[in-house]
């Protein structure tokens, strides 16, 4: 079935109108997922946008000669016990403005 909308009189336009069968439970438990996947990735990009701007602040505090956020910073680095996390901070100091 098909509606025609005469916006100008010189010219049709048609709108076609679709009729979709009713959604299987199968395609239903799909976009249940989708929207829960959705959810927890704005969740998930929202907390690491956290973490940046507040990593940001406290090595702007430190380098700004803040001892607190300069120790701060030191634990949070020996916190980390592992080598993966402790070698991006190998000879790194809040104090250099060079270093990123």
């Amino acid at each position: 079935m098909a509606q025609v909308f005469k916006a100008d009189p010189d010219k049709e336009r048609t709108l076609s109108v679709s009729r979709r069968s009713p959604a299987t439970a199968d395609q239903v438990e799909a976009r249940k997922e989708l929207t829960a996947a959705r959810v927890r990735t704005k969740a998930r990009k929202l907390d690491t946008r956290r973490k940046i701007v507040l990593g940001g602040g406290l090595i702007a505090l430190a380098r700004n000669g803040d001892t607190a956020a300069q120790q701060l910073i030191q634990k949070i680095i020996e916190h980390h016990d592992t080598e993966r996390h402790q070698s991006p901070f190998d000879g790194w100091s809040p104090s250099h403005q060079g270093d990123t």
